[in-house]
């Protein structure tokens, strides 16, 4: 049975430990009391907003301000002695850390954000649901190795490439070919796996929890599938079989040392396609 591993991810990790470095600055200011935990409160929440307009570099000199400030008020405030220096110590580290922490949080929001946001990851591949584009599919498979590296568990990548054999089919028919197998990798795929679009005739499936073997499995059923359908095209609404117009190879690349990142695996994923393409190995 698969096993589901929770979606903690990075980004959770990150966001967490920022907020336990804020607390533990504002807690250290509660030790002291009087006006103390206010000002240092207020100096977290003010580093902490501006960084993640930053990056790390800039969040950290963000919280260099904070800290300058913050000593400038104990100094005119007379809390400024040999009594206040462990705590205006810890203080002063946990901001910078908040700054550098919250600028790191703040640039890997924006590159989810990036990657999140294109017009193929926002549109549906060939008006099919639950197929990703590949912006948001490389998103989710670089979350996939991040948590198959922290949870030892295993991590498969598949890509199907779609070869047209038949030279009559014109633009609609060459469409309904790449949607029909579009549409079969999705309705064939598990509900943990994510069948995504790379291109208009190379597609995939990320099998989280899956090892190599088993995902072998699951693309049989994909490629019997492709071997009974049939396409219909054209305002006459042809229909032929799609093993007679077309072929599909098959590239799998399952998550190792070596292949521990996402561009790692999509490297071998493609080498294997290529493979399969130069030894001739059609699959349906």
């Amino acid at each position: 049975m698969r096993r589901v591993t929770s979606g903690w991810t990075d980004l959770h990790t990150a966001v967490v430990s920022l907020l336990l470095v804020g607390w533990v600055a504002t807690l250290t200011g509660l030790v002291e009391g009087g006006w103390v935990p206010l000002v240092v409160a207020t100096a977290v929440l003010m580093t902490a907003v501006p960084s993640l307009l930053f990056d790390a570099w800039g969040g950290a000199v963000t919280g260099l301000i904070a800290v300058g400030v913050l000593v400038a008020i104990r100094r005119d405030a007379g809390a400024w002695t040999h009594d206040d220096f462990v705590a205006a110590t810890v203080e002063s580290c946990a901001i910078l850390v908040t700054g550098a922490m919250a600028g790191a949080t703040g640039s890997r929001l924006r590159r989810g954000a990036v990657r999140t946001t294109t017009e193929s990851s926002l549109q549906p591949a060939y008006g099919s649901l639950g197929l990703l584009g590949s912006d948001a599919a490389m998103a989710r498979l670089e979350e996939e190795c991040a948590r198959s590296a922290r949870h030892g568990r295993p991590l498969t990548l598949a890509l199907l490439d779609v070869v047209l054999t038949a030279r009559d089919l014109g633009q609609d028919g060459r469409d309904a070919v790449a949607r029909t197998v579009a549409r079969l990798a999705e309705q064939r795929a598990g509900e943990h796996d994510v069948p995504f679009a790379l291109s208009a005739d190379r597609f995939g499936i990320i099998f989280p929890e899956v090892v190599a073997a088993a995902a072998w499995d699951a693309i049989g059923d994909v490629l019997a599938a492709t071997s009974t359908a049939n396409v219909t095209y054209g305002n006459a609404r042809t229909s032929r079989s799609l093993a007679e117009v077309a072929e599909v190879y098959v590239g799998i690349a399952q998550y190792a040392p070596g292949r521990d990142t996402w561009q790692a695996m999509l490297d071998a994923a493609v080498e294997a396609l290529q493979r399969a393409h130069d030894d001739g190995q059609v699959t349906a």
